[in-house]
Order: structure tokens, then sequence, then C-alpha cells
């Protein structure tokens, strides 16, 4: 079978994302699964028993690692 250019750019970007997903700390990725569950810093903050504050480092730090969209924001430098 012949692959289209679509599936070899989703192929390209799901390889890159599961690459820049594997960099991340566990806690990180945690929060970053939590998030994207929708739950809210606090809840985040209750659930693994850490600071509003540490949750949000957690989330800075998977964000600009795997450049995911939060809140609608680009990732700085990203295609570039």
């Amino acid at each position: 079978m012949v692959s289209t250019e679509p599936e070899r750019v989703r192929r390209s970007l799901r390889a890159e994302l599961s690459e820049r997903l594997s960099t991340l700390a566990p806690q990180q990725f945690r929060v970053l699964l939590m998030l994207a569950d929708g739950k809210l810093n606090k809840q985040i903050a209750y659930d693994l028993n850490v600071s509003e504050a540490t949750v949000k480092a957690h989330m800075t730090a998977a964000v600009r690692a795997t450049c995911v969209f939060v809140w609608g924001s680009v990732c700085p430098g990203a295609g570039r």
C-alpha cells in the first residue's frame, strides 16, 4: 500500500511527539496527563500531594519540552 502525504505527516508528527514525551520526568508526564483530563492545578496538586507552584513548574517544563499547546498558546520557537 502506498502512503499518502497526509499519512506520512501524521506518522512523523506522532513519532516526534512520542520522542518529546519520552524526555519528560515521570511527574511532569503525570501533570501533563492530568491537565489533558481537564483537572485544575489545585486538583492536581492535591492528588499528587505537592504545591500548586510545583504543578505549575512541572507544567511549564512539560509544555516547553513537548511544545504541546495549552490554553491555545503556541510553544515559543516551534517550527523554527
